[in-house]
């Protein structure tokens, strides 16, 4: 297929526009077949498996342009609290805020020091928060961050052993990244939790 997106900004940003742009649109069909499957059914006397909303698996899409980085994150809410109803008791409601919480802050997310990595946005929604409770939402996790990092180049290695300490639930998370011209994936587990980006 003919990529058709031009920007000339002097960035470099096209030579990889194309390439991230692949990257991203199948997280968004994701979300899209996730929320079709919910309005079938309440999965389906807790099915393990809904097609691409899988209890214990998680997506994550990284872009490093320059010195801006770039993370979007998708994964079931049972990752993250162990259910994906609309929270019936304080408790529960009280594990979904810690969740924004953390992910507001960018919990579990360990990038190289020596990148001098700062936060500069992030776009967070975790389900069933202030929602009224008749409501039945997709029980999907998503996340968007952005850093600005003065020594991009230090990023060679993000480790994640972290995030599978904080969300214990988490089983796997399947890794696209981009960087420059070059462009790779990876599975992460508990177990082998270091994402390697090679330059």
């Amino acid at each position: 297929m003919e990529c058709r997106y031009k920007v000339s900004n002097g960035t470099g940003l096209h030579r990889w526009l194309c390439p991230l742009l692949g990257l991203l649109l199948p997280l968004a069909a994701i979300a899209s077949d996730a929320q079709a499957e919910h309005e079938d059914a309440e999965h389906a006397a807790h099915s393990h498996e809904h097609g691409a909303h899988v209890h214990g698996a998680s997506q994550l899409n990284i872009a490093l342009d320059g010195k801006r980085l770039s993370l979007q994150f998708l994964g079931a809410l049972h990752n993250f609290v162990g259910f994906e109803h609309v929270p019936e008791t304080a408790e529960e409601r009280a594990a979904l805020s810690a969740v924004q919480t953390d992910l507001v802050q960018g919990a579990g997310l360990v990038l190289p020091l020596g990148a001098g990595c700062v936060a500069v946005s992030n776009r967070i929604t975790v389900p069933h928060l202030d929602v009224a409770p008749q409501q039945d939402l997709p029980a999907n996790v998503q996340a968007e961050w952005q850093f600005d990092c003065a020594s991009p180049e230090a990023i060679s290695r993000v480790d994640f052993a972290a995030w599978f300490a904080r969300f214990p639930l988490t089983e796997e998370i399947k890794v696209q990244w981009i960087r420059a011209d070059t462009q790779g994936g990876s599975e992460l587990t508990p177990d082998s939790s270091t994402l390697t980006l090679s330059p």
